[in-house]
């Protein structure tokens, strides 16, 4: 390396010194491998595979893209990218794109104490409508994931597979056939102000998936728990159901907008093996003639519900299971029906049942 590279390499990491970064509430030491000291062809559209690989198995903690890179600047990588334990990630806002069926970045461990601390944030995956997952986290613990978007994606966009405390803000997804799978006992973690867009198939799902590697953890008999989602925007695309709960307990969702309609089902199910979820003034949009809310669950609960978009008369919510409702005191004037069919009950306020015939 010329003594002018030598320069610019310090050059480069003096620069990204400077960012504050944290784990486990320690600063970051200075040292930060740079991608591009790696040999990346950012510039060139070659495959930048190696090259990240190598940064993210430098040994330093912190591993960023150079600052002041182009618009028009991308990452090219044709296998998975795997994120160390303790390693954190600043992708700087520059894509990372792919055009093989591959998960594009995966945050797991093989072992039970987990892939543990560190942050990934600025990141963009771009799947090429190939990858056929955009982030995939694994049984990743006490980890942040903000500022990401993924889209572009052949089938799931985010994949939260028995991960556990974890932190995830402003997630974006677009074009993909599920923007969020949360499953196999993924508990504990806290999505805040994310956006699960575009997706043809659902926007969220929580539930079982044996297919994964988290389901032979067997936590919480593979069910997720215990999550919270706050000001979550699950809406566009066309999937056949919004948000769907087929599985899950103890879930707390808290200013969510579910909105489009689902084009085959309700905009937001709770499936037989939900229970004891809680939705808190959850916003429910109608169209298409459908259902806003199918519930199938025992002891899921909707406090200050709102359902707009629903024609005159419409049944804005089916129990087939056992349900609360509270703070709803205008169902009957705005003349939307709440009904409760095979053997189901809704409970409005104090314990007060709705009538068989929802009126």
């Amino acid at each position: 390396m010329s003594l002018l590279e030598r320069s610019m390499v310090q050059n480069r990491r003096q620069t990204l010194a400077g960012a504050v970064a944290f784990v486990g509430g320690a600063a970051f030491s200075p040292d930060v491998a740079v991608i591009e000291d790696f040999g990346s062809k950012v510039r060139t559209g070659r495959d930048d595979t190696e090259a990240i690989k190598s940064a993210l198995n430098s040994g330093t903690r912190f591993i960023a893209a150079a600052p002041n890179k182009k618009l028009s600047d991308r990452y090219s990588i044709s296998e998975t990218i795997h994120l160390p334990p303790g390693v954190s990630f600043d992708g700087r806002n520059i894509p990372i794109s792919t055009k093989e069926p591959i998960r594009v970045l995966s945050v797991d461990a093989d072992e039970a104490h987990g892939n543990r601390e560190g942050e990934v944030n600025n990141l963009i995956i771009d799947g090429g409508r190939r990858a056929s997952c955009g982030l995939y986290v694994g049984l990743a613990v006490h980890r942040t994931f903000r500022n990401i978007t993924v889209r572009g994606v052949s089938g799931d966009a985010i994949i939260v597979d028995a991960g556990q405390n974890n932190l995830f803000e402003n997630l974006n997804t677009e074009d993909c056939q599920v923007a969020l799978r949360l499953c196999n006992g993924a508990a504990n973690n806290l999505f805040v102000r994310c956006s699960f867009s575009d997706a043809s198939l659902r926007n969220i799902i929580l539930g079982r998936s044996p297919e994964l590697g988290g389901a032979r953890w067997k936590m919480f008999d593979n069910h997720p728990c215990q999550n919270t989602f706050e000001r979550i925007i699950a809406e566009y695309g066309r999937a056949e159901i919004v948000v769907d709960v087929d599985s899950g307990r103890f879930n707390s969702f808290r200013d969510i907008v579910i909105s489009g309609g689902g084009r085959s089902g309700p905009s937001l199910r709770l499936g037989k093996e939900s229970s004891l979820n809680h939705f808190d003034r959850p916003y429910v949009g109608g169209g298409g003639g459908h259902t806003g809310v199918l519930q199938e669950g025992f002891g899921n609960s909707f406090d200050t519900p709102i359902f707009e978009g629903f024609a005159n008369g419409s049944t804005v919510l089916v129990s087939r299971g056992q349900t609360r409702v509270s703070g709803f005191p205008h169902w009957k004037a705005s003349n939307l029906q709440l009904k409760p069919e095979g053997g189901g009950r809704i409970m409005l306020g104090q314990d007060t049942d709705v009538p068989s015939s929802g009126k």
